[in-house]
C-alpha cells in the first residue's frame, strides 16, 4: 500500500516541491502561494507543510490565501510582482471576507495598482484616501519611549507586547486634546 498523507491522498512530488519552494519563500512566493492553494486546501495540509518546511503556520495560511486569490482572479506573475506581497495579502483577506462579491475584488485589484498598501487596507477603498494622512516620526531614547508609551496607554492605546501599541494614533490625538 502506498504511503498516504494529507486527507488520505498519496504523497506526491507536490510535497517535495512545496518543501523546496518554502526553503526560499521570498524568491518563490508566487509559486509557493499557487502550490499551497492547489495542494494544501485544509488545516491538516498546511500543518504538514509547516512541519516539513519549518515555515510558520501563519505565513503558510497567508500564502495559501494569496494563492487562492491569484488562481481565482487569474493574476499573472508579473502583476503579482508589481502589486507585491503586502498588497496581495490585503487583497486576499478582503476576498476571503467578501467571497460572494468577485467584481468588488476585481475592482480592488485594479485599485491596488495605483494606491499604496496603506490606502488599500482602509475600508473606504478611496484612491485619494492616503493623501489626507499625515505621518509623524519620533526619534526617542528608550526612556522617552517608555514615557510616551505609558501616556498613550493611559489615553486608550493597548500593548501588543514587544510589537508596539494598537490604537496609538487615536491615543495620541486624545493626549493632545487633553493638553490643549
Amino acid at each position: 500500500m502506498a504511503k498516504t498523507s494529507i486527507a488520505g491522498r498519496p504523497k506526491q512530488s507536490w510535497l517535495k516541491k512545496l518543501v523546496k519552494l518554502a526553503g526560499e519563500p521570498s524568491l518563490h512566493y508566487y509559486e509557493l502561494a499557487m502550490a499551497l492553494a492547489k495542494h494544501a486546501p485544509d488545516a491538516v495540509s498546511v500543518s504538514e507543510v509547516s512541519r516539513l518546511t519549518g515555515q510558520s503556520l501563519r505565513r503558510l495560511y497567508y500564502l495559501r490565501d494569496v494563492g487562492d486569490l491569484i488562481r481565482q482572479h487569474r493574476i499573472s506573475r508579473e502583476q503579482a510582482e508589481r502589486l507585491g506581497w503586502t498588497k496581495l495579502s490585503i487583497l486576499a483577506q478582503k476576498a476571503k471576507a467578501n467571497f460572494d462579491n468577485a467584481s468588488n475584488i476585481t475592482d480592488l485589484i485594479d485599485l491596488a495598482e495605483i494606491v499604496t498598501a496603506h490606502a488599500l487596507s482602509r475600508d473606504s477603498g478611496e484612491s485619494g484616501a492616503e493623501e489626507a494622512d499625515k505621518a509623524l516620526l519620533f526619534r526617542l531614547s528608550p526612556a522617552q519611549h517608555s514615557i510616551v508609551a505609558e501616556a498613550l496607554q493611559k489615553c486608550g492605546a493597548t500593548s501588543r507586547g514587544k510589537r508596539g501599541l494598537i490604537g496609538k494614533e487615536a491615543a495620541l490625538v486624545e493626549l493632545a486634546k487633553r493638553v490643549l
